[in-house]
C-alpha cells in the first residue's frame, strides 16, 4: 500500500467573512478549474489528493489576499491507497 496526502482548505474558507465569501468563491473557482463549480465543491468538501505545487500555491494565495495566514489554509490526512492508478 501507498500513503497518500489529502488537502483541505474548508476550514480556512469557513473563516472568510460572510461579505467575501463570493468574492473568494469565484476566485477558487477560476484557480482550480475555470468554469467549473462542480470542482470546487469537490475539493473543498472531499479535499485534493497529492496536489500539484502551483495549484496549492494558488489557493494559497487566494485566501492570504482576503485575511486568512499561509499557515492556516491547509489541513492534511494520510490515506492508504493501492498502487492502482485512479482515473482523471
Amino acid at each position: 500500500m501507498v500513503q497518500h496526502k489529502i488537502y483541505f482548505f474548508d476550514k480556512a474558507y469557513g473563516k472568510v467573512p460572510v461579505s467575501e465569501v463570493k468574492n473568494v468563491r469565484e476566485e477558487l473557482i477560476a484557480v482550480i478549474s475555470p468554469g467549473r463549480i462542480s470542482t470546487f465543491y469537490k475539493y473543498l468538501s472531499c479535499g485534493c489528493r497529492d496536489i500539484r505545487l502551483p495549484l496549492f500555491e494558488a489557493i494559497t494565495e487566494v485566501f492570504v489576499r482576503h485575511g486568512i495566514p499561509a499557515k492556516k489554509v491547509w489541513r492534511t490526512e494520510l490515506i492508504e491507497g493501492s498502487l492502482k492508478q485512479e482515473s482523471v
